[in-house]
């Protein structure tokens, strides 16, 4: 029977640990990717208003929504900043789980490795032994 992997526990918890993070990623970066879809689209409508005033009512109109456009447009240009931060620091924090856990990984690894060399070292040991009870018994391997 081959020795169990001491820290599998610890690894179990670690590769939980970077499930979460990649998940807590993949949400930021869907709200950093809608964010932006938002101000690029309001961006668009914005430029796209071209007309032509024909009184100053409409002058005015016009004035008070290109205001109102441009402060949107503040508005959701911070909200894409947080977005993007946001996505940055969840990317960082599942390098940084990725890391720990590939760290453990390599270690059972070579724990793995350590113990089928034991297994293949025991079988070898006892087929030797198989060939010199038979040969001393006489008999032809």
């Amino acid at each position: 029977m081959s020795a169990p992997f001491r820290l599998a526990g610890l690894l179990r918890l670690r590769r939980l640990n970077e499930d979460a993070a990649a998940a807590r990623w993949g949400s930021a970066a869907a709200e950093q990717r809608a964010t932006r879809a938002r101000r690029d689209g309001m961006h668009d409508r914005a430029v796209a208003g071209d007309s032509v005033p024909d009184s100053v009512i409409s002058l005015r109109a016009i004035a008070a929504a290109r205001s109102s456009t441009v402060a949107l447009l503040a508005e959701l240009d911070a909200a894409t900043a947080t977005a993007e931060d946001a996505e940055r620091m969840m990317r960082e924090a599942w390098t940084a789980a990725r890391t720990e856990t590939a760290g453990l990984e390599k270690l059972e690894e070579r724990h793995d490795e350590r113990v089928a060399r034991a297994e293949l070292a025991a079988d070898q040991a006892a087929l030797d032994e198989l060939a010199v009870t038979r040969h001393g018994r006489g008999q032809t391997p």
